[in-house]
């Protein structure tokens, strides 16, 4: 999810600096004061008053630069518990955010916000306007650190997370965009550790998505994606699928919503230890893509041969064969050997061998120098008795190369050899075979075996005498 920070630095140069000067500076403090009470009260020192006239004219001349100046030269003379320190420090919190001085704006923000809350010299809604500021400044601090350690983030993460909580729970008004931001920002904050999310911040950005969600009859499309990042970091499935299917309603045109929504049903189905369930779980995703494809969407080669996968694993091997058929006669699936081999392997899954063999040689005038087609072939003709079509694709195999392993392939022509009695032709294969690796056995004891028959025969030629 963005960061939520520009809104902050929007108000800061539109709204926060006219709102303090809408409310006017307080009166300069004149002739004889009350005596003070036991605690700090809400009264300019007379030092302080002194200067107010001068602060309204920087003010009123937008020279925030004098301003500045003029505080800082005042802040060490005031006490440490006083109003003095709590308004200057307000005013040059204001006064940094306007430069757009942000980091700079924390410390007196911070101060002021802790001076009134243990002694009340501003309005309990002021102040928690302002704790929102100070949780977005933090957050941008954080968010600036992200890349750094986890030692120079946590405290940061752990400010951020403080303040925003406690806006949550201080604050009276119902501003949406206010929620939208605050869930954002605990969102953020969990996420900082992608390999370890805070789940306790998860939850509490969920619990805050879904109060703005119920603040209006049409939310914000913000809130609900804020919402579906937190359960789906969160693991929660279940609920990121149903909130995906409330989002097509919505708007079923949407290019990101229908591939999380198959993939929410896969990732359920994958976790779920009943077979009916995965069942129903995988063909919501076969649907799910199929509903996506009636408006336009995920038709891309992939997406196709994805769906094909999906009815394979179902055992629906005559839907992946309709699919694959038209989708390698038409373009709608890559025209990949792997591709003509899955198809081949469909048809051998409904026992139509005749089928899996056309197919494969169909695949073999398209990839010419591959030998393992031919050698999936001869297996196929094996597996049907018919040894001699399956020797003379495996001789075919030997010939084009192009074989993951190619000692496998020697041997099984070797014993198709041995079985059509070609011992000769067995012989020069498992020789090539031995010679490569002497220590492959099958082959040493077929090529021996072989060997013994060919001399057998010599010696029974042998004129007798």
């Amino acid at each position: 999810m963005p960061t939520l920070f520009p809104t902050l630095s929007r108000r800061a140069k539109s709204g926060l600096l006219a709102a303090l000067l809408a409310v006017g500076l307080p009166a300069m403090v004149t002739g004889q004061q009350a005596p003070a009470p036991a605690g700090p009260v809400k009264e300019f020192s007379e030092a302080v008053s002194k200067e107010l006239s001068k602060m309204r004219e920087f003010f009123d001349a937008q020279n925030f630069d004098g301003a500045l100046v003029l505080i800082n030269s005042l802040l060490p003379a005031t006490g440490p518990e006083s109003y003095d320190r709590a308004w200057l420090s307000q005013t040059k919190a204001q006064i940094l955010l306007q430069k757009g001085q942000y980091a700079e704006a924390i410390p007196p923000l911070e101060l002021m916000i802790t001076l009134s809350d243990k002694h009340a010299f501003f309005e309990k809604g002021q102040v928690t306007e302002y704790v929102f500021y100070l949780a977005q400044l933090y957050f941008q601090e954080a968010s600036n650190a992200a890349n750094g350690t986890v030692a120079q983030r946590k405290p940061l993460a752990t400010k951020t997370a403080g303040y925003i909580q406690r806006w949550l729970r201080d604050n009276p008004g119902t501003n949406i965009d206010n929620h939208v931001a605050a869930a954002s920002i605990l969102y953020n904050l969990a996420v900082f550790d992608a390999d370890n999310p805070d789940k306790e911040l998860l939850n509490v950005a969920l619990a805050e998505a879904d109060r703005g969600l119920y603040m209006t009859p049409q939310p914000k499309d913000a809130l609900y994606l804020l919402k579906l990042a937190v359960l789906t970091q969160a693991g929660n499935l279940k609920d990121a699928t149903e909130l995906l299917e409330l989002l097509l309603v919505k708007d079923p045109t949407n290019k990101q919503y229908w591939p999380q929504l198959a993939a929410s049903y896969l990732g359920l189905a994958g976790e779920s230890k009943v077979p009916n369930e995965q069942f129903e779980l995988n063909l919501r995703a076969i649907l799910t893509i199929e509903r996506a494809q009636k408006q336009g969407l995920m038709n891309a080669p992939r997406d196709n041969f994805n769906l094909v996968g999906l009815y394979i694993n179902m055992q629906k091997f005559d839907y992946a064969i309709d699919l694959l058929e038209k989708g390698l006669r038409d373009g709608g699936i890559e025209n990949l050997q792997q591709n003509w081999e899955f198809l081949a392997s469909s048809y051998q899954q409904v026992n139509k061998d005749l089928k899996a063999i056309e197919t494969l040689e169909a695949a073999a005038k398209l990839f010419p120098e591959s030998g393992s087609l031919e050698y999936q072939i001869a297996n196929i003709y094996y597996s049907m008795d018919k040894v001699g079509d399956a020797f003379r694709h495996a001789q075919i195999a030997l010939q084009k190369g192009n074989l993951p392993r190619v000692q496998q392939v020697r041997v099984f022509a070797g014993f198709l050899a041995y079985e059509l009695k070609e011992f000769e032709a067995g012989e020069t294969i498992l020789e090539a075979a031995v010679k490569d690796d002497p220590d492959a056995k099958d082959a040493v004891r077929l090529l021996r075996a072989i060997k013994d028959i060919i001399a057998e025969r010599e010696e029974a030629l042998k004129p007798k005498t």
